[in-house]
Order: structure tokens, then C-alpha cells, then sequence
């Protein structure tokens, strides 16, 4: 859609009569300017092509952190941290009983002691303090700063995360 040739524009709209080699050569001078510029555009405009072709979904962040550091291995994963809330129902008999919870491998969620003789509702502390974590190669731990900014701009609005390196 944006392809200029700006060379042969110069051809097709310069009059047979006028079409010498040094007014040519001093046409296209005067174009140099004005050709940097579309350059310019063409690669501004392939980068936000790139930018706009991606939201904020997991697999498309996973895709871009991959392409971008660690394009041969594709090493880099992303896990959500999904929140199943539970019923508890319990007795004046459960009271010593203490509840854990693994949000996923290797994550602990503090004990909770139940207070009362009956209760009934969700266990409370249970819900991880980042929506999503990056797991990323070691190899890759001098670059986090240039991670984070990649992964701030493709992730959705409110949206928590931690890097954790494997």
C-alpha cells in the first residue's frame, strides 16, 4: 500500500523535454530529503504493524519474549496463577485443623486457622499477589530490564507479574 518508487516518479512526471541526465541527477538531489523520510515511515510503520498484531493474551506474550531472547530454544514460559476458590465447612471439632494450599509447584500459601464454631466461605489469604509469572532461562538474567519493558508493553492493563529465572 505504501510503496513509492520515487525514481520513477521523478521519470513518469518530468516532460519528455526536461528528461536530461543532470536535471535528473538535480531532481533527484532534491529528493533525497523527502525519500529518507519514507524510509523512516516504512520501518516506524513495520515496527507498529508488530505492536498492533499482538494483545495481551499469554501466548502471544510468550511468542514475543521467545522471538526476541531466545529464539532458537524458545525457553521462556508464562504460567497464570489461577484463584479456584473453595468452600470450607467445618465444626467446632475442625478447629485445630489447618488449611494449605499450593498455588502451583514450589508456592506455599500461609496456614489459616478456622476462629469460629461454624463457618462457611472461602478460605481467606489464598489468592497469589501477581496474575501471571515469567519463567525465564538464567542465561537470560542480564537482560531483565529490556524483559520487563517488553513485557510491559504487551501485557493487559492491571495486570501483575514476577520473573522467576529456571
Amino acid at each position: 500500500m505504501y510503496s513509492l518508487d520515487f525514481d520513477k516518479l521523478i521519470k513518469n512526471n518530468l516532460p519528455y523535454l526536461l528528461r536530461k541526465p543532470v536535471l535528473k541527477a538535480l531532481i533527484g538531489v532534491c529528493n533525497t530529503s523527502i525519500s529518507n523520510a519514507y524510509d523512516s515511515f516504512i520501518a516506524f510503520k513495520a515496527i507498529k504493524d508488530v505492536r498492533l498484531s499482538h494483545n495481551g493474551q499469554v501466548y502471544l506474550l510468550e511468542k514475543i519474549l521467545n522471538d526476541l531472547f531466545d529464539n532458537t530454544l524458545r525457553r521462556i514460559d508464562i504460567s497464570d496463577l489461577i484463584v479456584i476458590e473453595e468452600i470450607m465447612i467445618g465444626c467446632k471439632e475442625n478447629l485445630a485443623t489447618k488449611y494449605v494450599r499450593s498455588a502451583r509447584i514450589g508456592a506455599t500459601v500461609p496456614q489459616v486457622s478456622v476462629q469460629s464454631d461454624l463457618f462457611v466461605g472461602c478460605k481467606p489469604n489464598y489468592y497469589p499477589e501477581h496474575d501471571f509469572v515469567v519463567s525465564v532461562p538464567t542465561v537470560l538474567e542480564s537482560q531483565e530490564v529490556e524483559i520487563s519493558k517488553i513485557i510491559g508493553e504487551y501485557k493487559m492493563a492491571g495486570k501483575t507479574y514476577r520473573i522467576e529465572y529456571i
